[in-house]
């Protein structure tokens, strides 16, 4: 757009020098003459970028990547999107403030939001409404667009969720989650309008956890495919944003589809950190050394540059593949390799003990070995967290009768002065954990969210940086399975190590498990 094809206020042309001011003349103006409303109305209404760096600055310490300018300009010509970026690549904040841009200038004006999390889902409505109702610059120029049915005094950023509302110009946006049909949803607006869904944008469409069965995913593709592109208005934007967590999921499902026919004139956005060796975006750079020189004197954590050599560091090298890299995680492949198994032969006076314990007392498991592994926990000056296992144990047959793994396991108990036994409630916990607690032992159960091969590999950093460590004579057949997870036979010993990571500070019951 030329400055003669903007709309350029008296003031802005008196200011500049030349005859004609310059885009940056008329964009300077508009962002620091809060009075100058009208003229920036007119003007953000076709810069959907300048939109969200005015109106939302906080988002804007670093120079915006050039796949985040084109994501941003698909976005604002309406275009089908599918979105798989590399995690923390702002992908999901700016699809919000897209929807707050087309709220604000009735762009679209039935948008659905889609999560595999419908709790996520309604959190993304709130943030919208967060903003409708907070950002001051937001109301001087458009106005109060959301009201609650109580008035403008009850403000409704103190829930914890919202399922649909309208603004006050005539917007709806409802959230949505797989196996949610938009099929005869409509909105009939107080102008005598009836409307579909015509912005659809969908977040967090794969995670490990539905993208462990093939069945499942083609069920939910096949829904998407049909069911909510056949209940959408016909001119209606489709927005995909993924990440890559496995070499199957929804979203790799349908970026496939699309590609395979140019009739769906879909863009396709696979973004790694790295693009022909050179990082995507300046927030992030390669190393430690450069990320404290950069950072020194900022206290702005969102200011702040981040080294990948941390992320890497921190996360391990199969999550951090399929985090930044958009490698994933590959069904069978081996997560803790013979180079990472290192030993200690002394440890720390000060440490806290803490016994994991797998069950394998319920209807699937009661064939399996009941295991217990003894993990001591160690923080150094540095603050880096040691685990030495100090012995890894399993129960079978007779041993696992109540009398026999409660003798067992409270000898274990008093040897090594555990502080906290951790079981998982599936895995027989919500049985032993009664019993245990009988013989006055310290007990915490927990329900875990993820499989064991996720939390496993929540661990793998863990590993890398040398910070787990076994006993040289009492883990070796926790070492066996451990080298051969996911693919051996038995894998309970490796169940409770994980369990004896969790240092839990508190008894009782905890709804997840968590580093």
């Amino acid at each position: 757009m030329t400055p003669q094809e903007i709309h350029i206020p008296s003031k802005i042309k008196s200011l500049a020098k030349r005859k004609e001011p310059s885009e940056s003349d008329i964009l300077n103006y508009i962002f620091r003459n809060p009075k100058a409303k009208k003229s920036r109305v007119l003007i953000l209404e076709s810069r959907f970028i300048e939109f969200m760096e005015y109106y939302f600055p906080r988002e804007f310490y670093h120079e915006m990547a050039p796949f985040q300018i084109n994501y941003s300009k698909d976005l604002q010509n309406g275009e089908d999107i599918i979105f798989v970026g590399f995690r923390e690549c702002a992908k999901s904040m700016i699809l919000r403030y897209y929807y707050v841009w087309c709220i604000c200038y009735r762009k679209k004006r039935f948008i659905m939001h889609y999560n595999d999390n419908f709790t996520k889902a309604k959190k993304m409505l709130l943030s919208v409404i967060i903003i409708l109702e907070k950002n001051k610059k937001i109301i001087r120029d458009y106005g109060y667009l959301y009201i609650p049915a109580e008035g403008r005094k009850q403000r409704d950023i103190s829930k914890k969720s919202v399922t649909e509302f309208i603004t006050t110009n005539q917007v709806m946006m409802k959230a949505m989650s797989p196996g949610m049909s938009p099929r005869g949803e409509t909105f009939y607006s107080s102008e005598g309008e009836t409307l579909r869904p015509d912005l659809v944008g969908f977040d967090d469409l794969d995670t490990l956890e539905n993208t462990k069965n093939p069945k499942i995913i083609s069920e939910a593709v096949e829904f998407i495919l049909s069911e909510v592109m056949g209940g959408l208005d016909a001119f209606a934007q489709k927005v995909f944003l993924g990440n890559s967590i496995r070499e199957d999921g929804r979203v790799i499902r349908l970026k496939k589809h699309f590609e395979s026919d140019e009739a769906f004139n879909i863009k396709i956005y696979w973004q790694k950190i790295r693009e022909k060796g050179k990082i995507a975006w300046s927030r992030f750079v390669a190393t430690d050394k450069i990320a404290d020189r950069l950072n020194k004197g900022i206290t702005n954590t969102k200011a702040m540059f981040i080294s990948l050599q941390k992320k890497r560091r921190e996360q391990g090298s199969i999550a951090y593949n399929g985090n930044f890299n958009l490698i994933p995680y590959v069904a069978g492949q081996t997560i803790i390799g013979k180079t990472l198994i290192k030993y200690w032969y002394s440890k720390p006076d000060k440490v806290r003990i803490v016994m994991g314990v797998d069950g394998a007392l319920s209807e699937q498991t009661i064939s399996d070995p009941m295991a217990v592994t003894i993990t001591a926990h160690y923080t150094n000056d540095e603050g880096r967290k040691f685990k030495y296992i100090l012995g890894s144990w399993k129960l079978e047959g007779a041993e696992k009768s109540e009398e026999n793994y409660k003798r067992f396991i409270s000898e274990k108990y008093k040897q090594f002065n555990v502080n906290i036994i951790v079981l998982e409630s599936q895995g027989g916990g919500l049985a032993i954990g009664p019993v245990l607690r009988k013989e006055k032992l310290a007990v915490v159960i927990i329900s875990a969210t993820k499989d064991k091969t996720q939390r496993l590999m929540e661990f793998q950093g863990d590993f890398e940086r040398g910070e787990v460590m076994f006993s040289p004579d009492k883990t070796g057949e926790l070492e066996t399975q451990l080298l051969a997870f996911p693919n051996a036979t038995e894998d309970d010993m490796v169940d409770s190590m994980v369990y004896s990571f969790y240092d839990i500070k508190v008894g009782g019951f905890t709804s997840s498990a968590s580093k």
